[in-house]
């Protein structure tokens, strides 16, 4: 019976020694992919001249944020789609359009209601390849690097016709994200969320698409919009 239970703890004692080794090389492995994508996105962290285009689909809308930055200055073009949202068979675009100039003065078009709000101080919240990195959000913490390393399963893919990362949670959320291995910025992104409101409960699947152009923006692609045929409301 002692040979037995012996038999048994060295099996058991093998077992935790092939796992704890597996752990350690899953960990080893995503940490090495990982910091490389971190060294490499970096390099866009003060990008003085980039477009971005940021596409959404969901179950009820589609949202497209069309982004150009150069010289400190930024506009940011939102076009939204809502299934709900019809005239004459047809859904109504939403738009806005978000103008901020190198002092920080914004400008705010509501082109479907053509009001024009401008705010004399900028509100610095904007769209960038640094806010929009997946990789930025792991580096923010030690710990958070460790946990995502943990607890991420990465292979290699294609997205967009790219080389890609993908990256999914072992455990938790289902969401994927796709990062480009050339560049470490982010490609694509997919969720799913549930909410609930006073009539019934929605699952919500989104996807996300991003596409990336630097040093192309031209003075022309960064002007001021036409202010002709707006109301102007001025906020200090």
């Amino acid at each position: 019976m002692k040979k037995i239970n012996n038999s048994k703890l060295k099996i058991l004692f093998i077992i935790i020694i092939v796992a704890i080794s597996i752990v350690f090389l899953h960990f080893v492995r995503n940490a090495i992919i990982i910091n490389s994508l971190i060294n490499k996105a970096s390099k866009y962290e003060n990008i003085n001249n980039y477009h971005l285009v940021w596409s959404t689909y969901s179950n009820e809308e589609i949202t497209i944020f069309d982004v150009y930055y150069k010289d400190e200055k930024y506009k940011q073009i939102l076009t939204s789609y809502n299934y709900n949202r019809f005239i004459n068979d047809e859904i109504l675009p939403t738009k806005t359009l978000l103008y901020r100039d190198e002092t920080g003065k914004e400008m705010l078009y509501l082109y479907n209601e053509n009001i024009l709000n401008i705010n004399n101080t900028s509100s610095e919240n904007f769209i960038s390849p640094q806010n929009m990195s997946h990789i930025a959000m792991i580096k923010s913490s030690t710990m958070q690097f460790i946990l995502t390393c943990l607890n991420s399963f990465i292979t290699s893919a294609e997205c967009n016709n790219v080389k890609a990362y993908k990256m999914s949670s072992i455990i938790g959320y289902s969401d994927i994200t796709y990062i480009n291995k050339e560049t470490g910025l982010t490609l694509r992104s997919i969720s799913g969320y549930s909410y609930e409101n006073d009539i019934e409960r929605k699952h919500l699947d989104c996807v996300s698409d991003i596409i990336y152009e630097f040093d192309t923006v031209t003075d022309e692609n960064i002007s001021a919009p036409n202010t002709e045929g707006f109301t102007i409301k001025e906020n200090q």
